[in-house]
């Protein structure tokens, strides 16, 4: 039986009655009954009776968070529904129901990605993490009781997001060009610089790049970390030119690493290349309107040190025109019309296999020939002549 602490109840006569009253605030947190021996005497006779007391609860303690600030490392791949952190919160009412709930974040993105279970208090993830997007996520979550008047608190969750090889890094564009001189380039100098990029942080975005195909005879090596290609050694010039086309790729530090490639085309030129010249800067033709599909008009040539290829660069909106890329001859693609197109000034661009180029203008006069008849203009003609003087 629980002792009744002094001046916890006091009593006051009321005729044949007593009327028990509190002298002090009851906590049923505290003590939650009460039990006294009630003891009445006339002065010879001695009466006694037992009085049990329970103290009602009420809604008079808010809950509470375990601690204030939570902190927490996820990482970025971590599925949708994984399970966090399970906050806590004490009530000191006896009869308390919590509810926890996610009530703001500092980015409101962030509220789309996590969920608080409103029972158990555990923190979900709700959509994927990005650590390229967001690097943390600041919370506030509110538990609260079920009964009025109603209290709450709030905690603070701090997420730090993990960044994770979730990216593949890539080259700023697809292929590469660059040209050197055969036989004059020093071993060391530089020919050109392929550039990747990698959105991931720290040893997932280290980067180290390679040559992985059409570099069988060393002529050129690749700086690891710069991406630069440069010679790797000179040869003689009568062997040495014409093209090469590496293949360079790109590999991450990350775990398992990640690669991407591109192509590099690099020109080795003949010391001392002149420039392709045709023998004229203007040639001229004649053709006739009704010449056959297929028939030469002219033949123009340019000389190099190394191949060219020809083609029409201008001249030739119609369509009627075609020129041998290997040989410069210009044959008819289509019939022509001296009445529509009297004549054509065609030109003509000669390219090397080092990127020389030349070019020229081919006038071209459309010949005519009677191939139409002559028409009358009227259909019907009326004429009067005056009658001879007497």
């Amino acid at each position: 039986m629980d002792p009744v602490p002094e001046s916890t109840l006091k009593t006051r006569r009321a005729d044949s009655s007593r009327i028990w009253k509190t002298s002090r605030p009851l906590d049923a947190e505290l003590q939650s009954v009460y039990n006294m021996t009630i003891q009445v005497t006339d002065g010879t006779r001695v009466a006694t009776a037992q009085v049990c007391i329970r103290v009602l609860d009420t809604n008079d303690n808010p809950p509470v968070f375990s601690q204030p600030a939570y902190d927490l490392v996820v990482s970025e791949v971590a599925a949708p529904g994984t399970a966090l952190l399970r906050l806590r919160a004490l009530d000191a009412d006896e009869r308390s129901r919590l509810s926890f709930s996610l009530q703001a974040a500092v980015d409101p993105a962030s509220v789309r990605l996590f969920r608080v279970h409103a029972a158990t208090g555990t923190l979900y993830t709700a959509g994927p993490l990005d650590y390229e997007t967001r690097t943390q996520h600041i919370l506030t979550v509110m538990v609260k009781d079920q009964e009025a008047p109603f209290h709450r608190d709030l905690a603070r969750v701090l997420v730090a997001v993990e960044d994770s090889n979730d990216n593949a890094p890539s080259f700023s564009a697809a292929s590469y060009h660059g040209t050197v001189v055969s036989g004059s380039t020093p071993a060391g100098t530089a020919v050109l610089q392929v550039t990747a990029f990698d959105p991931d942080s720290g040893v997932n975005g280290q980067l180290t790049y390679s040559i992985e195909a059409g570099n069988a005879d060393g002529r050129f090596a690749i700086g690891n970390s710069s991406g630069v290609i440069y010679a790797a050694g000179s040869s003689d010039a009568a062997t040495a030119w014409g093209s090469y086309l590496l293949t360079v790729r790109v590999t991450d530090a990350g775990e398992p690493p990640l690669t991407a490639t591109a192509s590099a085309h690099i020109v080795v030129m003949p010391p001392d290349v002149s420039t392709a010249t045709f023998a004229q800067r203007e040639y001229q033709a004649e053709v006739m309107e009704n010449s056959t599909v297929g028939s030469l008009v002219a033949v123009v040539g340019a000389t190099s040190r190394t191949p060219l290829v020809y083609d029409l660069t201008g001249g030739d909106e119609e369509g009627s025109f075609l020129v041998n890329p290997y040989s410069g001859a210009v044959t008819l693609r289509t019939t022509l019309d001296s009445e529509q197109t009297a004549s054509y000034s065609l030109e003509v661009r000669a390219l090397s296999a080092v990127g020389q180029e030349a070019r020229t203008r081919l006038l071209v006069q459309v010949g005519d020939v009677n191939d139409n008849p002559p028409v009358l203009q009227g259909l019907r003609y009326a004429a009067a002549a005056d009658s001879p003087p007497s």
